[in-house]
């Protein structure tokens, strides 16, 4: 008992915080690096390296494209593990503030950093990792240590002063020299990168360098073709003691790694120059601690590729497989290297690199990978014909380990068809691979993205728009190609919908004018097809590669099925459903067949057995085969569900003709607008007059014409119609617009005659002359009518006349005359904004949406202020949704994501007539970082509130904070918002 009293109080004593390094006793250093490392440090290291797990699950490899070195730098949501790294860096701050004299104090804040570069906020990471550099040595001790208390204390005061002199010098010439070797580097850079393009322009040389075997380490001096950079010099081995490398079970110093990860934070931060400085400096060290001499490497190679300079990086990425520890990352530095050299057209050091990788054995995705780049390669190095490696890739097909990967392959089946021309082989490939897509976003981006420019190409816009789709469906937004994929599914929109009215009018009209017979056979046809068509889905899980059917593509099935795949396959995803028998549409069609077949469709009455309506039902049904043998049952009903919607009628007829011909001439308009395809454009413009030459489109085609021959520069054409429009429509605008020069500006006068004439009334109103306005007014009418774009204007002038001159009832009744009227304009609001001043617009949702304010918001950008994160949800009324709760969920919301910006909630009314409050989340040190709360917000939605609440979340500065407060409005904030904060 009293030696267990001794020894805490040993301890107790030993723990003493205030004390020095050098005042503490050893039991006492031991007991602080005991508890730093194996309490603290330990437990945030483990939450780190767990969270780089989880954000490397996130990733999912794209082998159409370079592989990338650090794959957890590629997560889309690193919020996800921000908890996690918010949590150690919670431990080890504790633990630098109770363990300051510790030995792995150092590790410590290296720590915070690296979990403030995995959260990818770069610029904390950056201010922390300088902060290691300026507060500690390389040997791991303090650069501002406090002096033991056993010196003598008048020595030290005395010193303390030249002390920080001398250190702010040697900082000041510390930083001045790393600017001039930061520059040095980048013109170095720049020199070889110069120098690497020229030579890259020279022949290739021959790899004749010995290889190992394939459980030894891959090459690790093979000749390369004509590197960016010379390969790295073999550096001394590393000492196992010394003052940066303690052997044993000592503590090794965190400045060498340290600098590695303050590079890396450089290179995110595109100071390229300081990020190369420091990796040099690391380099030029005669002796590196193992761990950082394998990633030193590494990290070079992510330079050089985030710089784009692909090339230079190979000499690095062949040092890191020859220093890696682990095969799996020895097998992914092989496969860049093999990428890089078949983008750079080496096809043979390429194989040569994707067949070390099969030697070290990966994991069976790169495997597989590496094996479909190897056929891949073999045609361009010349080692096997076109028809070989088209075999080999058929016969992966057959190998019943690679079902789910032949999307894959037949996407690689595809491009090789497109290499050789043959377009419409490469097209069935791609849409067996989008048939088989769905366990890979990315692969189903690159087949999708692939086939829509290849049906975009062959003019085939109706499968264009549904292929663009579904590239946007699982498309990221970072994508370079979203922007352009966007705008091209937008502009296909409504072509793909003419497309389609046309294609189905046209077959319905084909359908009407047949005979009984006829239509009866064409059903038949329909129904074998769709059942056809239902039992390859139920088998595969997917349509098959004949979307269009088989001798109906006139038919509505024909036009209706076009859609039927890619529309699946992004609602869906992938073929995986449940295994309850009814969710098995295959069973239940075929149990539905089989009880037809033996009792015919019979209603839900009452003795349904009775013999003689099953006999009449039997006769009224017939059974045919499909090509596959299936007996398909055909009741009337189905025949009739088959022409639901044939024109019968005269007037039904002319109705579908009338479909055709809007539908043509809008396609012949945006042919020219969206596309610039000025040849459809009159392809089709042709068409139009030449199958309805009495159209009542004619002068609208005419023009369209006009403008497309005008574009395509056959001036001859372009007269020819013109003439046209002139002989035949010589009242219409058009005919007046290219007849008489002047009359555009004729027009354009009248509009500015207009205008002129509001101003002259709007400054008589101005200045109170409340009864001569409204005779400008009323000669307005007269004059210019009532149905030019500045009417909504004049009557706004007009009801402020009428309050002035009529009194409070009147005015009432003419604000309320504005809103009916002029719906969804400018001056409806400001309608709705006098009505609610004057008492008479009672609120709801839409009061809040309205300023009470008649001035104009006084919104001021203001990007390096402090912003405020306001929250208002307008379904507050719902009993389940009350003010605490949502405050309690937001407060959740920041403890998991937030932990560590010590953010505060408060909520405020925001009009007390509807009891209407808002939620306010502050602070924000400045926009950059509202917006990264914001967007973190967008994507976590549902966890920021429940999920039934409706609300909107918008950063603001305290001075537009109370300019929303003031006018009570978020409405126009929100225009100011997509304006000044979209490209923060």
């Amino acid at each position: 008992m009293i030696a267990c009293c001794s020894a805490i109080a040993l301890l107790v004593w030993g723990c003493a915080t205030q004390k020095s390094r050098e005042d503490q006793s050893e039991l006492g250093k031991f007991y602080h690096n005991l508890t730093s490392k194996f309490n603290g440090y330990f437990n945030a290291n483990e939450l780190l390296e767990e969270s780089i797990v989880q954000l490397e699950a996130q990733h999912q490899d794209n082998y159409n494209e370079i592989l990338p070195v650090y794959p957890y730098r590629e997560a889309p949501n690193p919020e996800q593990v921000a908890s996690s790294l918010d949590e150690a860096i919670k431990k080890v701050s504790v633990v630098a503030t109770l363990h300051e004299n510790s030995d792995w104090v150092d590790d410590c804040y290296l720590l915070i950093g690296k979990a403030q570069y995995l959260k990818q906020d770069f610029e904390s990471a950056q201010n922390s990792l300088e902060f290691f550099m300026d507060e500690f040595n390389p040997d791991g001790t303090r650069i501002n240590a406090r002096p033991s208390k056993k010196k003598d204390r008048a020595k030290t005061n005395r010193s303390k002063t030249a002390t920080k002199s001398v250190n702010a010098r040697k900082a000041s010439k510390r930083k001045s020299a790393e600017a001039k070797a930061a520059e040095k580097a980048r013109r170095e850079y720049n020199k070889r990168v110069r120098k690497n393009q020229r030579s890259n322009k020279s022949s290739r040389s021959k790899d004749d360098s010995e290889r190992k075997s394939a459980d030894d380490i891959v090459l690790t001096k093979r000749n390369t073709t004509g590197p960016a950079e010379e390969v790295p010099k073999e550096e001394p081995k590393v000492e196992t003691q010394g003052p940066e490398n303690p052997g044993g079970l000592k503590h090794k110093p965190a400045h060498q790694e340290a600098t590695l990860w303050l590079a890396k934070t450089y290179i995110e931060r595109e100071n390229y120059p300081r990020a190369e400085y420091h990796l040099n400096r690391l380099r030029a060290k005669s002796t590196l601690q193992e761990d950082v001499k394998r990633e030193l490497p590494v990290v070079y190679a992510y330079y050089h590729m985030v710089r784009g300079n692909y090339q230079g990086a190979i000499p690095y990425l062949k040092e890191a497989m020859a220093s890696a520890r682990k095969k799996r990352d020895r097998a992914r530095y092989a496969y860049i290297i093999a990428q890089i050299s078949e983008r750079e057209s080496n096809a043979s050091e390429a194989q040569q690199y994707y067949t070390d990788v099969l030697k070290l054995k990966p994991d069976y995705e790169l495997d597989f990978n590496a094996r479909l780049s190897l056929a891949r390669t073999a045609l361009a190095s010349g080692k096997q014909s076109n028809a070989e490696v088209v075999a080999s890739l058929e016969k992966m097909l057959k190998d019943d380990k690679n079902e789910e990967y032949k999307d894959q392959i037949h996407f690689t089946l595809g491009k090789l068809a497109l290499a050789s021309g043959n377009t419409p082989e490469a097209i069935r490939q791609l849409e067996l691979a989008a048939d088989h897509g769905g366990r890979s976003r990315t692969q189903d981006t690159e087949t999708n993205y692939l086939l829509a420019q290849l049906y975009f190409d062959s003019g085939d816009y109706v499968a264009a728009k549904a292929a663009y789709d579904a590239t946007l469906a699982t498309m990221e937004k970072e994508d370079e190609r979203y922007p352009q994929t966007l705008r091209l599914s937008k502009n296909l929109t409504d072509i793909a919908k003419h497309l389609s009215d046309i294609a189905l009018q046209d077959s319905l009209l084909r359908v009407s004018a047949m005979s009984e017979e006829e239509r009866r056979e064409l059903a038949r046809e329909i129904l074998k097809e769709r059942a056809a068509l239902s039992s390859a889905e139920s088998q595969d899980g997917n349509l098959p590669s004949g979307r269009t059917g088989k001798g109906i593509s006139d038919s509505q099935f024909a036009a209706s099925s076009q859609f039927a795949g890619t529309a699946r396959r992004t609602s869906t995803g992938s073929s995986g459903g449940s295994n309850f028998f009814a969710y098995d549409e295959r069973a239940v069609r075929r149990g539905k067949r089989e009880f037809e077949r033996v009792w015919g469709d019979r209603p839900l009455v009452d003795n349904w057995r009775l013999a003689s309506r099953l006999e009449a039902a039997e006769s009224l049904t017939e059974t045919i085969q499909t090509d596959d043998g299936e007996s398909v049952t055909i009741a009337p009903d189905d025949i009739e569900s088959v022409f639901t919607n044939i024109p019968k009628t005269e007037a039904e007829i002319s109705s579908a003709h009338a479909v055709i011909q809007n539908a043509m001439l809008q396609l012949g308009t945006l042919y020219r607008e969206k596309l610039e395809n000025y040849d459809l454009s009159v392809e089709t413009l042709q068409q139009l007059l030449t199958r309805y030459p009495e159209t009542l489109h004619r002068l609208d085609a005419y023009y369209q014409l006009y403008l497309s021959y005008i574009s395509m520069n056959d001036m001859a054409k372009a007269e020819e119609y013109k003439n046209r429009i002139i002989n035949e429509f010589s009242q219409s605008k058009y005919a007046l617009a290219l007849s008489d020069p002047d009359y555009i500006n004729r027009q354009l006068s009248e509009e500015q005659l207009l205008d002129q004439y509001y101003q002259e009334v709007y400054q008589l109103v101005d200045e109170g002359a409340y009864e001569e306005a409204q005779n400008r007014i009323n000669e307005a009418k007269q004059r210019f009518g009532t149905t030019h774009a500045l009417q909504p204007k004049f009557a706004i002038l007009e009801a402020m006349c009428t309050g002035h001159i009529e009194g409070r009832e009147a005015y009432i009744g003419a604000l309320r005359a504005i809103v009916g009227t002029y719906p969804n304009t400018p001056e409806e609001t400001k309608a709705r904004d006098m009505l609610l001043l004057l008492g008479e617009y009672q609120g709801n949702r839409l009061n809040l949406a309205r300023g009470n304010d008649a001035s104009g918001p006084n919104f001021k950008p203001a990007p390096d202020a402090v912003h405020f994160m306001l929250v208002m949800v307008h379904n507050q009324d719902d009993e389940e949704l009350n003010t605490r709760d949502l405050k309690i969920s937001v407060s959740e919301y920041n403890k998991k994501y937030h932990q560590l910006d010590r953010l505060k909630i408060s909520s405020l009314v925001f009009d007390p007539s509807t009891r209407q409050s808002l939620i306010l989340v502050r602070s924000f040190k400045n926009a950059e970082r509202a917006m990264q709360y914001f967007r973190n917000v967008e994507k976590y939605r549902t966890e920021f509130l429940p999920p039934g609440a409706e609300y909107d979340i918008l950063p603001v500065t305290q001075h537009n904070y109370r300019e929303i407060i003031r006018r009570k409005s978020l409405e126009e904030y929100k225009d100011f918002f997509d304006e000044h904060y979209s490209n923060i």
